[in-house]
């Protein structure tokens, strides 16, 4: 759905008008089903990508609250091993072609030639977005 398009004005419209029509409560679950509908409009397979990202960000978060009598030492390992897989997912699908290439253009140079195959991943819009927001959770609840 292109933001100029009057597809998108009408959902915009009726976002708006539903919004203010339920009550106060109800409003952010509204909202929070509408981004996703917005966000999937553009292509329904980013939803493994989108719904992976927000649940490794909550379970990771709940295992840091729960750790919060643990040693600070305990805390910052289990922080950047939490931010290494929230950002692990971004590194392989923005750079996991890049290096693959690369390994495949000197691999067949050595004496054990080998040739390493990946799967074309999906790069989703946003990826980067959601991926730093998820790493701000996490500090934010390690602070």
């Amino acid at each position: 759905m292109q933001f100029q398009s009057f597809f998108f004005l009408l959902f915009f419209f009726v976002t708006c008008i539903v919004y203010y029509a339920i009550p106060g409560r109800a409003r952010r679950y509204w909202l929070l089903a509408v981004s996703w509908m917005f966000y999937l409009s553009l292509s329904p397979a980013y939803l493994p990508y989108l719904f992976g990202l927000i649940l490794v960000a909550y379970l990771s978060g709940i295992i840091l609250e729960r750790c919060a009598m643990c040693s600070q030492t305990a805390r910052k390992w289990l922080l950047a091993g939490l931010l290494t897989a929230v950002f692990s997912v971004l590194a392989a699908v923005k750079y996991g072609n890049f290096v693959v290439n690369n390994l495949n253009f000197i691999l067949p140079k050595l004496p054990f030639a080998a040739v390493i195959c990946m799967p074309k991943l999906l790069q989703p819009v946003g990826l980067s977005f959601f991926t730093f927001s998820a790493s701000g959770y996490l500090i934010y609840v390690y602070r």
